[in-house]
């Protein structure tokens, strides 16, 4: 089954450059997938790299997420993807062939195995087994990745994806330029926090690895954490940030300190830019609904009021159909649960507004239903409680969106 390439696939993929100290190779291993890359195998030889990572809250998380989150925050020098079996649910024999793997990663690059981290996305509860990954790592052929190499890695780790994804940055740390690069995959089972969503970012930045978890927890917040396909919140999802250190930057003992303010800067529009990409290529995606929530009591709450509206099935077999039934957005804020004021509650679909202070107002719906066909609508309501905002994206529910997961393990 080969699903249409989404509406909103970028034209191309981007021009990412190498970053010293990383080397990257690509194979087939079968370990689910036949006549296609599904293995990517990416060597760290710089002297001091450091690594921040976020893990999925599923609390039934897979092998290769229990094993690099135990390992954290050790220093990286190699890291494992592999997509098609995820390797969850697959008792101690899933965590043996983690051990066997980066005992062999070992073996043949003279580290030791807990500097080894993996990810892995697929299909969950299937048998795992070492040999594929031996195998594959046996095929590899490493080279410093230029964007060629950078796709052909994105393609990899592609499960229902249609599109592989990539995005890279620069950013100034005092003097010192520095390059942040970064591929992700993820397309169905897509929810904060996380998704079914694999993202790794790359940079020469020298940067102590406390510091960049925080910048990296951070980043999430208005990227990975504010997106929905289908609110289902996956037992894989990773994002990694590998810091090779080979640019000599000025060190900071904070992560606020102005000195990392445009490297700050850039990590979040990488990262919002991946999540973007993830969200434009959800499972049968024909519209995205950007969500804003303001006038709430709290930040938090702002944000459950919008997730509340882009995960209800009623919301987006709306907007899938182009119906500007904004009585199911009040529906779903309603039952977020949030606190918010009847009486001054407005909501408003692009420049229209179809309520305000509790009440209906008078609008042309064709109007409406003629803005609803575009492929971004804007949906902002007003909860009346406080001062606090959020913003999320989500996507439609259609026909193709029940194809493609009814068939997915076949």
């Amino acid at each position: 089954m080969t699903a249409a390439v989404s509406p909103f696939a970028p034209e191309a993929f981007p021009d990412l450059c190498p970053i010293a100290g990383i080397e990257v190779a690509v194979t087939a291993c079968g370990l689910r997938y036949q006549g296609r890359d599904d293995f990517v195998s990416i060597r760290v030889n710089s002297e001091n790299p450091t690594i921040a990572a976020v893990f999925t809250s599923n609390s039934l998380v897979g092998e290769p997420v229990k094993w690099s989150r135990k390992r954290l925050p050790t220093s990286p020098r190699h890291l494992l993807i592999a997509a098609g079996n995820a390797n969850v649910f697959t008792g101690t024999r899933g965590w043996q062939v983690l051990e066997e793997t980066a005992s062999d990663i070992a073996t043949r690059e003279g580290i030791t195995p807990d500097s080894v981290y993996f990810a892995m996305t697929g299909v969950i509860g299937e048998a795992f087994a070492a040999k594929p990954l031996l195998d594959g790592l046996g095929q590899c052929v490493y080279a410093a990745p230029d964007t060629a190499l950078w796709q052909r890695a994105a393609k990899a780790i592609m499960t229902t994806d249609t599109f592989p994804k990539g995005t890279t940055y620069t950013a100034y740390i005092g003097d010192t330029e520095v390059s942040i690069v970064g591929i992700a995959k993820g397309s169905g089972m897509v929810a904060p926090d996380m998704a079914t969503m694999l993202a790794f970012l790359f940079t020469d930045a020298a940067i102590p690895q406390p510091l960049l978890q925080e910048m990296l927890a951070h980043a999430m917040t208005n990227s990975f954490n504010s997106i929905s396909v289908d609110s289902d919140t996956s037992t894989s999802d990773s994002v990694m940030c590998i810091a090779t250190g080979t640019q000599n930057c000025t060190i900071a003992e904070s992560a606020d300190d102005a000195l990392y303010a445009d490297f700050r800067g850039a990590l979040e529009r990488a990262c919002a830019d991946l999540a973007w990409q993830v969200v434009s290529d959800g499972e049968g995606v024909t519209r995205i609904m950007h969500i804003e929530v303001s006038g709430a009591e709290t930040a938090g709450q702002a944000k459950q009021a919008a997730l509340s509206i882009a995960n209800s099935p009623l919301v987006k077999t709306a907007l899938s159909g182009a119906d500007a039934n904004w009585g199911r957005v009040i529906m779903a804020v309603g039952k977020s649960g949030v606190c918010l004021d009847p009486a001054q509650v407005s909501v408003r679909f692009g420049d229209h507004l179809l309520a305000e202070n509790g009440s209906v107002c008078d609008f042309d719906i064709a109007l409406v239903d003629e803005y609803v066909q575009e492929s971004l609508v804007h949906i902002h309501v007003t909860l009346g409680a406080g001062t606090e905002s959020a913003c999320v994206y989500g996507n439609d529910l259609s026909y193709d969106y029940i194809r493609i997961n009814a068939d997915y393990r076949s």
